[in-house]
């Protein structure tokens, strides 16, 4: 293979990995967007407004602490005082110990492969070099693998 078209298969394996790190991170900012609400129907717009605009400049490492936070779930939402208006109150969480210990591992795992390949990876790469551009080649595909590890997708 010549060194232009490897050159182009990593950038396109970079691309395709950074994609997947961004798709996952923006569902990350949804769930965490939705998965508590309280407020007067009249609110609702502003209050997930309001989530959405703190949520927006977090890192990935951020997202995922705040996803994983271990609050105590049995805490309740405030209730509303006046009954005038109509008032959700809506909470999400996960009460299995289990799976709970095993994906924040995996949520630790995905922030630690982004940034691998944000970070540290491209400074390894050498586009001047046919080795160099195998080997970092071979490390997306893998770290694209591990991905679909990490975060099981249904593909049919």
């Amino acid at each position: 293979m010549l060194l232009t078209d490897l050159i182009s298969e990593v950038q396109r394996k970079i691309g395709r990995n950074i994609i997947l790190f961004q798709q996952f991170e923006g569902l990350l900012k949804h769930v965490l967007t939705f998965r508590e609400i309280d407020g007067h129907i009249s609110e609702l717009q502003d209050i997930i407004e309001f989530k959405k605009a703190s949520i927006s400049k977090q890192t990935m490492g951020q997202l995922v602490g705040q996803f994983t936070e271990n609050k105590n779930q049995n805490e309740s939402i405030r209730s509303a005082d006046d009954h005038v208006e109509p008032h959700i109150s809506f909470k999400f969480w996960i009460d299995d110990e289990d799976f709970y210990l095993n994906k924040k591992e995996s949520l630790s795992k995905l922030v630690q492969e982004r940034n691998k390949l944000v970070h540290h990876l491209l400074l390894e790469l050498d586009l001047k070099s046919i080795d160099s551009c195998e080997r970092i080649s071979k490390r997306l595909d893998i770290q694209c693998r591990n991905l679909f590890l990490l975060i099981p997708i249904n593909k049919s």
